[in-house]
């Protein structure tokens, strides 16, 4: 598996010191759920193009994931 940093994101300079570190990882393998008790999660597996036309159809609105995503596109030549 490879890890390709593609850049911070600061959400709320103003008020907050939060940033994130956002990656595109590639020659992942699936595996098991190691999940708290407490803790669901369901993965949904959605082709890379689709998700690009959510984030423009207004489908996915958050901010962290539409940069994440079009910057991905733009590294990856997509």
């Amino acid at each position: 598996e490879t890890y390709t940093f593609i850049g911070e994101l600061y959400p709320s300079p103003a008020i907050l010191s939060e940033n994130i570190h956002m990656y595109i990882a590639t020659g992942l393998k699936k595996g098991e759920q190691e999940l708290d008790e407490d803790e669901f999660l369901d993965v949904v597996k959605v082709p890379f193009n689709k998700v690009v036309e959510m984030i423009l159809n207004g489908e996915i609105p958050d901010a962290k994931t539409q940069t994440a995503v079009l910057k991905a596109k733009l590294v990856l030549g997509y």
